[in-house]
């Protein structure tokens, strides 16, 4: 077995062995085993299996994901128990859209005692029981679903080791995720948010049942990381126009200062605006693009348009763009020349691949030109890798970009 994890009593450890199963087109799929570290005697714990959500912090417990569900084997006891299959909503990843099966969420972390897992669902955070034998629990009351709002847990200790065992990591395959993070419910803890219909992100504090809302701003917040001896937070902020320099603020995100001016020479240059775009493709589906519009902008101007998409890209809404040469185009040099650019997103159906970038592509274009801001006859299309095959097809197909 080429991958072994160490349990932390040393008694015991998971390995895999997927020599059956290596294949150039198939999923990645592996035995997984419980091994004796004293006798070396293999114990199947699941065959053929593709995801894994790996370890608990104490070694007792190793998860999988199967069937839509987050498993759990208790090592010692040689003991599977499905611990979502009461939980009153699903951890499957209803937005991954690649072939196979679709993953979970994945997991954030374990309760202080051993006693939970603590997993993502599309919005919330949940408490779940690793035995099974306690109701699951929306550690952030379901705060993130009924605003449609992302919540995760944030650690502000630098020094913090969390392992993450995702793609190339114990137990491969796409989606597989775990962390080994060991989190004290009794006290408050500091999540990140982040706002599906408008792209605004922040903090919130969770404090037992409490969850509270530290910052929420119309822009992106690099990973912020707490100075040991003193309520002292550092970390970066960034939009479309805003470069991402250092900030220092406490661990409430109150009074924030600035530390850098690290790209002044962008006083320069006219740089635009984003605005975000919402449509709909031919079938339906709510879609989201950004737009980035020039700063001398008039109401009525038609402009020329560039197009650039690649699977989902509206979330980039507040990301700043440096200039840069590269085999892409650099958005910000054609915005400052007087083009609009278009990030829109694209929905994919299995098996119909290039017609989806043409129906959202497409949609995303219309609802630009009917907004009265792009002119119909110099729209341009840019594709790379993946969304290059669709833009390929794009261009003998559609009779929208010049």
């Amino acid at each position: 077995m080429d991958r072994v994890q160490i349990a932390k009593d040393g008694n015991w450890a998971v390995g895999q062995d997927d020599k059956e199963y290596v294949d150039d087109w198939k999923p990645q799929l592996t035995d997984i085993y419980r091994v004796s570290t004293t006798s070396g005697e293999r114990t199947p714990i699941v065959k053929g299996q593709e995801r894994t959500l790996g370890l608990s912090p104490d070694g007792k417990y190793f998860l999988y994901w199967k069937g839509g569900h987050v498993w759990s084997y208790d090592i010692a006891a040689n003991k599977h128990v499905n611990i979502t299959k009461s939980a009153p909503v699903s951890f499957v990843n209803v937005d991954e859209d690649h072939v196979g099966e679709k993953p979970a969420y994945g997991v954030t972390g374990y309760s202080k005692d051993g006693k939970f897992v603590i997993l993502d669902h599309k919005y919330d955070l949940w408490a779940v029981s690793l035995d099974g034998n306690a109701p699951a629990r929306n550690l952030t009351n379901g705060a993130g679903t009924k605003a449609e709002t992302r919540y995760r847990y944030v650690r502000l200790d630098a020094d913090d080791a969390a392992n993450a065992f995702g793609p190339g990591g114990f137990g491969g395959g796409r989606g597989g995720a775990g962390a080994s993070t060991t989190i004290d419910l009794s006290k408050p803890i500091v999540l990140s948010t982040f706002s599906e219909p408008d792209k605004k992100a922040g903090f919130a504090q969770l404090d037992g049942d409490k969850l509270t809302k530290l910052v929420v701003e119309d822009r992106l917040f690099g990973r912020p990381i707490k100075a040991k001896n003193a309520d002292r937070v550092l970390l970066t902020r960034e939009t479309f126009v805003e470069f991402p320099d250092y900030w220092v603020t406490d661990s409430h995100f109150a009074n924030p200062q600035r530390l850098t001016t690290a790209n002044p020479q962008q006083s320069e240059f006219k740089w635009g605006h984003r605005i975000l775009i919402d449509y709909k493709d031919k079938d339906g589906h709510k879609l989201q693009g950004t737009l980035a519009v020039p700063d001398d902008y008039q109401p009525g101007q038609k402009l020329p348009m560039l197009v650039y998409y690649y699977e989902k890209l509206s979330q980039n809404q507040n990301q700043y763009e440096e200039p840069r040469y590269a085999s892409g185009p650099a958005y910000v040099d054609y915005v400052s020349n007087g083009y609009l650019v278009l990030l829109p997103d694209i929905y994919l159906h299995t098996g119909r691949t290039h017609t989806d970038h043409l129906n959202s592509v497409e949609a995303a274009v219309k609802r630009v030109v009917d907004l009265g801001y792009a002119d119909p006859k110099r729209v341009g299309l840019h594709g790379g890798s993946f969304s290059g095959q669709g833009g390929a097809y794009i261009s003998t197909t559609s009779k929208m970009f010049a």
